[in-house]
């Protein structure tokens, strides 16, 4: 009896390897068919979101177009200001979207402040939070640009974006650039060429 177990082992071995290697294909083809799944809803999700993406922007454009460059009438409260005139006002401006709790936001000061200061009039700032607490951060920061309330949100609202700062180069023909978060050396090359700002890259 012994004899005639052993004479079938192998056989009973060779069962065993096919079906457990069957069983790791299906595995394999089950995982692989779950990844292209997951890869094809999330292609589809950067596709809409791009998508999404492209009408805001479009929509920022549509509405930063209205806003006049030349008399410092912007939309919404103005929260903090120098009252500083210009005699030539910039024909370029950049909007600074900020929360004033936000730590990229402080991060970004530095470099908005060197651009006041060569471009004078170009930098405005936007947020839609407590005036108490911007014209605390404003005052805080010493800020040497304005800080708009856009209380309503049709600005800040249609940036897309789901955080601050966000940092939009704009004229009265179009968006020139946009960058979101903290900008790098990079973004701040890009940001200074929007502004026709040609030397000293930071």
């Amino acid at each position: 009896m012994r004899k005639v177990r052993l004479k079938f082992l192998p056989e009973v071995l060779l069962t065993v390897t096919i079906l457990v290697g069957a069983i790791v294909l299906f595995v394999r083809l089950t995982s692989t068919t779950r990844s292209l799944e997951e890869a094809r809803t999330t292609a589809s999700r950067e596709t809409a979101r791009a998508t999404r993406i492209s009408a805001d922007l479009r929509e920022v454009e549509r509405i930063l177009q209205t806003i006049p460059l030349d008399d410092g009438k912007l939309w919404g409260d103005t929260v903090y200001s120098l009252a500083r005139r210009q005699e030539v006002a910039p024909q370029k401006r950049l909007l600074f979207a900020l929360s004033e709790s936000c730590r990229a936001c402080m991060l970004t000061l530095p470099f908005l402040d060197s651009l006041e200061k060569e471009l004078t009039g170009s930098v405005v700032a936007v947020s839609r939070g407590d005036p108490v607490a911007l014209l605390s951060f404003a005052e805080t920061n010493k800020l040497a640009y304005p800080v708009i309330r856009n209380a309503s949100g049709s600005i800040v609202d249609r940036i897309p974006a789901h955080g601050t700062p966000v940092l939009v180069v704009f004229d009265s023909l179009r968006v020139r650039a946009i960058e979101i978060g903290a900008p790098d050396s990079q973004a701040r090359r890009r940001i200074r060429r929007a502004l026709g700002v040609t030397e000293g890259l930071q």
